[in-house]
This record gives structure tokens, sequence and C-alpha cells, in this order.
């Protein structure tokens, strides 16, 4: 159940992770030639994440499915759409998609960034200094309060938002959105540019 309520942007960073780490060991060889020995060291790694991936398959039908078989046909052919619109935000989101989605409609409570882990699931509005800018491909993260490892939150961008990741290293932003927590750490994701502002 663990692996299934992990939030989507954490599965990526689990596959990143570990590709990072075997292209480096790969590099590292005289030979590119990969034997058994590789493998043979290698093999608890593969096995857990084919069993991750089922794990989360299974959990992902399981909600798609959960009223029944989906019904085809012209009188739901807007229905595919907002399933894949739907799918495709939570597996953007990650977390903290709650804002960006309009889950929580009304005006945001302002805060300030040292108390923002008591902010969690709640809409929010907070103004901080960017001290790190990573771009980590389909999205960018940004720390704010402190550098990585000791940043007060991560905002993760997302969508148009991402455009924003170039721009933000050393400049204070205001950041509105859902507060999440991700390994301990509070973070929000971003798609709409509009919802930060750079000073």
């Amino acid at each position: 159940r663990q692996w299934q309520s992990d939030p989507v942007v954490e599965w990526m960073w689990e596959s990143y992770e570990g590709s990072s780490k075997l292209y480096a060991e790969v590099d590292t060889m005289k030979s590119r030639s990969i034997g058994q020995a590789y493998y043979d060291e290698h093999w608890a790694t593969i096995t857990q994440r084919l069993e991750q991936a089922g794990v989360r398959l299974a959990g992902l039908l399981n909600v798609l499915f959960k009223n029944g078989p989906v019904a085809y046909g012209p009188s739901v052919a807007g229905a595919g759409a907002g399933a894949n619109a739907s799918a495709g935000a939570g597996a953007n989101a990650g977390a903290g998609a709650g804002a960006d989605a309009g889950v929580h409609a009304g005006r945001p409570v302002t805060i300030d960034i040292r108390e923002v882990g008591k902010y969690v699931n709640q809409y929010v509005t907070v103004r901080s200094f960017v001290f790190g800018v990573r771009d980590m491909g389909s999205f960018s993260l940004v720390n704010l309060g402190a550098e990585y490892p000791n940043q007060l939150l991560t905002v993760v961008l997302r969508g148009d938002a991402k455009a924003l990741a170039g721009g933000l290293l050393g400049k204070t932003i205001t950041v509105t959105g859902d507060v999440e927590m991700y390994r301990d750490k509070p973070e929000i994701v971003v798609r709409d540019a509009a919802k930060i502002v750079v000073k």
C-alpha cells in the first residue's frame, strides 16, 4: 500500500536515481560489456522495480475501475478525454496538484515559509528566496527557504510553469498552491505559471 500511496513524482524520482546510478557504474567499467556478475549484483533491484510497477499499476487500475467497466460509445466520447486529462493531471502533478486542479477553490491562506509544515493539505500563498533550482527533465525542483537538503519548501514546476525555472535562482518568489508532504518535506506542485510571481 505504501508503494501505491507514494506520489507519482516519487516513482519518477526512484527511476531517475536508479538509472543514474546504473549508467554511472557502466561508465566506470573498462569495457562496457555487461557480464553475469553485473546481472547477479543488480537482480534484486530489477525484481523490486518490477514488483513496484505491478503493485502501482494494480492500484491505478483499481481507482479507474472502482465503479465498474468503462462504457464506450458516442455518448461517452468526452469521458475518454476526461479520464486521460485526469490521469495526466495526477501523473504530472505528483503530490500536490490540488491548487492547479481547482480542488481548493477560494482564497489561499498567506503564510510564513517557516510555518509551511503546519499547512499540509491546505491552499496557501507563500513568499521566499530561491536557493536552488534543479532541472529533472519533465519537471524542475525549486528549493525555498534554504539550500537542499535543508530547504523549507520544494516547489515542483510542471507544465507551463516549468518554463519559469531558468529565471528563478537568486530571486524572491511568491507561490500559490496546495501543500503536500513528500519524504517528510513540504512541497507545492505548480503547473500554472500564473501561480508564481517573481520579485
